[in-house]
């Protein structure tokens, strides 16, 4: 069930973060899990080396 936004912005706050994503990856979303903290992200054009 989604959180309203009234209510997210009584909640939430930002995490700063220092320095910039390679490759133009831009963070897509946050949860909350056991271990802490999950982000996903998305980038496209990533040079993958094997």
């Amino acid at each position: 069930m989604p959180i309203p936004d009234q209510v997210a912005q009584l909640i939430s706050y930002p995490i700063p973060f220092k320095g910039d994503l390679p490759f133009d990856v831009k963070l897509t979303g946050v949860r909350n899990v056991p271990e802490g903290l999950e982000f996903s992200a998305e980038a496209f054009d990533v040079p993958i080396r094997g």
